[in-house]
């Protein structure tokens, strides 16, 4: 759990620092994740009907690419609610703290904005996929302690680069995109 919250902040620094990024990286994610939920509901499907066989693994390799395709399309469709709640909370708490400079592509709105957008995506529609296959890649990517403490210590120097930079009031970083989305300053 203290794994995935240093995920969490790491995802949220790199969405303030650059947005465009941090977005894609948090929908591959979430697309990777799902897949994994997905294979492992295939693998359990399987074994529940006829037990564990040796052409198990060959069976999950194959329905890979179907997975990935219904894990892209499931993520596209539960996308668009965090998506809205991210924005939204951007541009309500621009309104309530008066932050003017730099619009809602401030670098402090932004984060405020994908930590809303994070959380929306976990907790809400199709979140219990996004849960267990994340947990699922965790497992796989630090069987041990020691990887463990790398993986944190790799994201929270992540995490706390993002926040020097978001306190210094570095602009938001928005390759390849020329600039925040058009409307937004």
């Amino acid at each position: 759990t203290g794994t995935l919250l240093v995920g969490l902040l790491a995802l949220v620094g790199v969405c303030a620092v650059a947005p465009t990024a941090g977005v894609v990286l948090a929908v591959a994610g979430a697309v990777a994740a799902r897949t994994v939920d997905r294979c492992r509901s295939t693998l359990l499907r399987r074994r529940e009907v006829a037990g564990p066989r040796a052409s198990d693994g060959l069976a999950v390799a194959l329905s890979v690419p179907w997975n990935t395709l219904r894990a892209a399309l499931t993520t596209a469709v539960a996308t668009v609610l965090p998506l809205l709640v991210g924005v939204s909370t951007t541009f309500v708490v621009r309104l309530l703290g008066g932050v003017s400079a730099g619009g809602p592509a401030e670098p402090r709105l932004l984060a405020v904005g994908a930590l809303a957008a994070v959380l929306t995506a976990w907790w809400g529609p199709g979140g219990r996929s996004l849960q267990r296959g994340s947990r699922l890649v965790l497992r796989a990517a630090t069987p041990g302690q020691r990887e463990t403490q790398v993986l944190v210590a790799f994201l929270a120097l992540v995490a706390l680069s993002a926040f020097v930079l978001v306190t210094q009031q570095t602009l938001p970083d928005w390759r390849p995109l020329s600039g925040p989305p058009a409307g937004w300053l």
